[in-house]
């Protein structure tokens, strides 16, 4: 009989603190002071990820956990408790000062979700076919194949438009890698992906829009279309933070020419490109690329050990930003 009374009692406190994660999960606003959090669940019970979304836009992203009953929050260097007040209202409580009081506006996302491991081509499919809001500094991802279905590059815009980043992206043996992180668990709904680094740190990012449908131009299966459009308009990149743009100009014939750099409205760089159609490499300056293709407005090139670069079409900002409207 005792034995039982202590299952009992085990059970109780397990569902408790089941129960407790339950309620914090989905999308919370303080609308005096215009933030909105969204909590999350990780891929442990306990923790997740949360986002602090202000009225500008701006995101700071961070996690919770939660040990004996209580819900400890991190947001940047900042650390605060939350505290549960019914099933429409929390608290995030700071070490000193008032705590600031948010109601729920949607509930724990139930979106069907794929992870990574289980599923990986629905999991590359979610994250090619929406536009994401990076919760690292808030600009809009859009991911994009390339050379292959499991590899490509993910360009990163500016509230208006203009570029802020290009970054490679790739899974192997249910891995996936931005850059140089190292991602060992992902998955990805219709409103979030959702990874965790080899840091245990979260990377999440929030749905936006539906991304538009991919057109990619091959430059050994539709040459006179791709040279088209390398060699008109201008091409962006991002140089320790600096945009740079590129002209590529056929001055010696339509298959070879010169790459013009220009970088605070001066020329910074130039270097003879030359395409040959015996091998189908395209060499830039001492550099020689066996593929290129443009996707949907990025160019990309790739060694031969697999090394992309990339370039993005460059383009007047945008003033309108409707990331503040979703």
């Amino acid at each position: 009989m005792k034995f039982f009374s202590i299952f009992l009692f085990a059970i109780s406190l397990l569902a408790s603190s089941a129960f407790s994660d339950v309620r914090i999960y989905g999308v919370w606003e303080n609308k005096d002071q215009k933030i909105r959090l969204d909590i999350l669940d990780g891929f442990k019970a306990g923790q997740g990820p949360i986002l602090q979304i202000k009225e500008d836009g701006s995101i700071e992203s961070g996690s919770w956990s939660e040990k004996n009953g209580e819900i400890k929050v991190k947001l940047g260097y900042n650390s605060y408790t939350l505290a549960v007040d019914s099933d429409s209202k929390v608290f995030l409580n700071p070490s000193y000062g008032d705590g600031v009081a948010f109601t729920k506006t949607k509930p724990k996302d139930s979106s069907q979700s794929v992870t990574l491991k289980d599923n990986p081509n629905a999991f590359i499919d979610k994250l090619i076919s929406n536009q994401w809001v990076a919760s690292e500094d808030g600009s809009t991802a859009t991911f994009k194949p390339t050379f292959s279905s499991e590899s490509g590059v993910i360009e990163y815009s500016k509230a208006d438009g203009s570029l802020e980043n290009l970054n490679s992206w790739a899974t192997s043996s249910g891995v996936l890698k931005i850059g140089r992180s190292v991602i060992v668990e992902a998955r990805a709904s219709d409103n979030y992906f959702i990874g965790l680094d080899e840091r245990d740190r979260f990377v999440v990012f929030r749905f936006l829009k539906k991304a538009e449908a991919l057109v990619s131009t091959d430059i050994t299966k539709q040459r006179e279309e791709f040279f088209n459009q390398l060699l008109s308009g201008d091409w962006g990149t991002i140089y320790y933070g600096k945009l740079r743009t590129h002209k590529f100009r056929p001055i010696f014939g339509d298959l070879k020419g010169v790459k013009l750099t220009v970088q605070n409205n001066k020329l910074s760089a130039n270097k003879v490109w030359e395409y040959s159609p015996a091998t189908g490499a395209i060499k830039v300056g001492y550099t020689e690329y066996v593929g290129a293709l443009v996707v949907s407005g990025t160019l990309a090139l790739i060694e031969d050990n697999g090394d992309q670069e990339f370039y993005s079409r460059y383009q007047s900002p945008i003033l309108k930003d409707i990331r503040l409207e979703m």
